[in-house]
């Protein structure tokens, strides 16, 4: 949090700056705050601005308007002191519904769109039918269409992955500024850039999520698919080919204690050693 108000009787980056000396204050006011059930008058204002709702709408249309609140550093404080509390109540009395993704830890865009898209999988491999219905809130939340983006992401990466491979090959070649036609591409990718094929990145990806779901820093949603699945069902779902994956890898990858930082580094450098083993 480094943004300023108007508001703000001094500027974030000096508060910070001299946080040592203002941080016992700040914690003893926002602390009697809520016991106190009191909330400060100061702490009640906002500067206020429209803001369009969307780009390219016309400016002259009050109605295409928003208004936006800048609030002052200290407003946004006692915010999270509040969230944080409720959020550990919440949690440790099972009172959020596991499929309530925003504003929690572990959660994100990817996670929901990873189940999202593996209970269709499972469905479809299943012979049932299954259809996906998306609520469009742009107009109300900017970050909407980010949703839907990588819907659209996902989906081609599963079902374009050859094209994908020869989009990763011409970044390579825009990157180390060689010719379509120059030797020594896998070279270039794997041993100077460090980038691994398209496969590969799906295999690594999914083998970081299983090591997420066991180290539970992932949703509950993601670790109930951890589980072993029949083997009559088509590898394409994360509860098949997440565990699939992660059985895969050698013991000493599968160490759970391995911090997730660490498991991460020895697993994207193991990959040209497991493909040589599984060759043959």
């Amino acid at each position: 949090m480094s943004k300023s108000c108007q508001l703000d009787p001094a500027p974030t980056w000096l508060v910070k700056d001299v946080c040592g000396l203002l941080s016992p204050f700040i914690s003893l006011l926002f602390s009697k705050s809520p016991a106190s059930d009191c909330y400060l008058a100061e702490f009640k204002k906002a500067v206020v601005r429209p803001l369009l709702k969307k780009h390219g709408l016309d400016a002259i249309q009050m109605k295409n308007y928003r208004p936006m609140s800048n609030l002052s550093f200290l407003l946004k404080l006692p915010e999270r002191i509040v969230q944080s509390r409720l959020r550990t109540f919440w949690d440790g009395n099972c009172l959020m519904l596991t499929t309530q993704s925003a504003y929690r830890q572990y959660h994100s865009i990817e996670t929901v769109v990873m189940m999202v898209y593996n209970d269709m999988l499972m469905a479809a491999d299943g012979g049932q039918v299954s259809a996906l219905c998306l609520l469009d809130l742009s107009a109300a939340f900017d970050n909407a269409d980010v949703g839907h983006a990588s819907v659209n992401k996902y989906v081609a990466s599963v079902c374009a992955m050859c094209k994908l491979q020869r989009v990763l090959n011409a970044a390579a070649r825009v990157v180390s500024d060689t010719r379509k036609y120059d030797r020594g591409l896998s070279h270039l990718l794997h041993d100077e850039l460090h980038w691994l094929d398209v496969p590969q990145r799906v295999q690594y990806k999914l083998c970081a999520a299983v090591h997420r779901c066991l180290q539970h820093k992932a949703p509950q949603y993601m670790t109930d698919c951890c589980i072993n699945t029949s083997v009559a069902v088509r590898r394409r779902a994360f509860s098949v080919a997440g565990p699939a994956a992660w059985k895969s890898l050698p013991d000493y990858l599968r160490d759970r204690s391995r911090s997730f930082d660490s498991f991460r580094r020895d697993l994207k450098t193991s990959f040209p050693v497991l493909l040589a083993y599984t060759a043959h």
